[in-house]
């Protein structure tokens, strides 16, 4: 998700991921450790975006989006997993990474 330069284009791109989703093609999503979380958050180091980044993915998958890129792979599956279930009330996954 590099579509933006603002982090308000950022979040306004992510707040309507569902209007992209809805076109019927799969969408993929790639907001692990970018800047415009490090802006929000005072985090310098990309490392240490991590919440963000599965915030941001959360986000992602409530809006339809199923395929993910990121840098940390068991969290953000775990995350997702989790949400899933939560969701469909069973357990796996749909996501993929």
């Amino acid at each position: 998700m590099n579509l933006s330069h603002t982090v308000e284009d950022n979040l306004t791109i992510l707040r309507n991921l569902s209007s992209l989703c809805e076109l019927g093609t799969p969408v993929m999503i790639g907001v692990s450790r970018k800047s415009f979380i490090g802006k929000i958050l005072g985090i310098d180091n990309p490392r240490d975006r991590l919440i963000g980044s599965i915030a941001s993915n959360l986000i992602a998958f409530l809006n339809g989006v199923t395929y993910f890129r990121v840098h940390d792979v068991k969290p953000t599956r775990e995350a997702l997993t989790m949400v899933d279930a939560i969701l469909s009330q069973h357990e796996g996954s749909a996501t993929q990474m």
